[in-house]
């Protein structure tokens, strides 16, 4: 497997972990029952992570600045450190007076630790495939919110005779 394909395949896990955001309900009753939360608790939880998106550009401009391993690594390590404090919360492992508003925070920076990670991933694809990106990206993108899903029958869906890149130095080997 070459440089570019090694890249894609860690790429295609990169961007599984993003999918946490888009499972919360799996764990939402969970949350209500052992913390006392509300529906409407739930939701302000929810809704912090979204509001991330209005400070997309923060890890578009890591990515540009770090490179895309060291903003993956960046990313993925403040996204596991976040859910791990989360859980422990959630656990009433530590115990919050009120866990509502710190809640939010971490699902909050969590959501720009994973614009951190989406970001170098998108970034990394352009640059090594060129004018066949949209292919590439696609396939990453698409599965995002499925993070359960086989990655590997991804992979072998992608047209590797066809797919020509314009250069053949990969992102994570001088980032």
């Amino acid at each position: 497997m070459g440089a570019h394909e090694r890249a894609l395949v860690l790429l295609l896990f990169s961007a599984a972990s993003t999918g946490l955001i888009y499972v919360s309900s799996v764990y939402s009753q969970a949350l209500k029952d052992t913390l006392d939360l509300s529906q409407d608790d739930i939701e302000t939880i929810s809704l912090s992570c979204y509001l991330g998106g209005l400070f997309g550009f923060l890890p578009g401009r890591v990515s540009d600045v770090m490179g895309a391993r060291k903003t993956i690594v960046f990313g993925g390590g403040a996204q596991g450190l976040l859910l791990f404090v989360f859980w422990l919360v959630a656990k009433k492992l530590v115990v919050v007076p009120a866990p509502l508003p710190l809640l939010c925070v971490l699902t909050f920076l969590q959501y720009l630790s994973s614009g951190c990670t989406v970001a170098a991933v998108f970034s990394a694809l352009s640059r090594l495939y060129g004018e066949n990106r949209g292919v590439v990206v696609g396939m990453v993108a698409v599965p995002t919110p499925l993070a359960d899903q086989d990655k590997q029958g991804a992979y072998r869906l992608v047209p590797w005779d066809s797919i020509a890149a314009e250069t053949h130095v990969c992102p994570f080997d001088n980032s």
